[in-house]
């Protein structure tokens, strides 16, 4: 039901692509709208993980390991980058 209230919305002659969780299961009975493609991601990409894309702009501004001496060295160090 979720996919046809989708499809409904969808505007003529469009089609849509909703793309999943790699760990989504899709039923074999589904009934998929013909105007919906179900893209599904890999189990675990990296790139695709919005957490790795923080660690890694944190690694690229030197914030990663590092020792604070207290907050405002957070705050002041954080801006800095």
């Amino acid at each position: 039901m979720h996919l046809a209230e989708i499809s409904n919305v969808v505007a003529p002659r469009a089609h849509a692509a909703m793309v999943l969780d790699g760990r989504a299961t899709i039923s074999p009975v589904l009934d998929i709208p013909a105007k919906i493609t179900l893209v599904r991601l890999p189990p675990y990409v990296l790139e695709l993980n919005p957490m790795e894309n923080v660690r890694a702009d944190l690694r690229a501004n030197n914030l990663a390991v590092a020792v604070f001496d207290d907050y405002d060295d957070i705050v002041e160090r954080s801006g800095d980058a």
